[in-house]
């Protein structure tokens, strides 16, 4: 299984692992849910729509940042997934998950030089760092 593979089944979980009590809760649940059903089956902007639509009540939901960036990288926006990894970082800076997700994109933009204009990175074979 691909590195995206390891992320969509990611989503599943982290989709699979949000509970809670509230109406409000089971939003967020069955939006989670059914947005990790979509990104599996590739459908980004389906899967960018719910999860931005539960940030809007959940602005400090790690798990949700960390969703919009993966989509995000999914459409080919990888300065608003940088943004997104950023804060779910600043979230939940102990999420080994969203570390490796953020630092897998970091080496992604490295590879394709489409490098966020807010992260310049410097790379072996461009001296003096800037965009790789």
């Amino acid at each position: 299984m691909g590195r995206r593979g390891w992320r969509l089944a990611g989503l599943l979980a982290i989709a699979c692992a949000l509970t809670g009590a509230s109406g409000d809760q089971t939003s967020l649940k069955e939006d989670m849910k059914f947005a990790a059903k979509a990104a599996s089956q590739g459908l980004w902007r389906e899967a960018l729509f719910r999860w931005e639509r539960q940030l809007k009540a959940h602005p400090d939901n790690a798990r949700l940042h960390n969703n919009i960036a993966v989509a995000s990288e999914g459409l080919g926006d990888y300065a608003r997934a940088r943004r997104e990894y950023d804060q779910a970082r600043r979230l939940a800076s102990e999420s080994k998950e969203i570390r490796t997700n953020h630092e897998a994109l970091k080496e992604l933009c490295r590879i394709l030089k489409v490098c966020p204009a807010d992260e310049p990175a410097a790379t072996p074979d461009a001296p003096g760092g800037g965009p790789a």
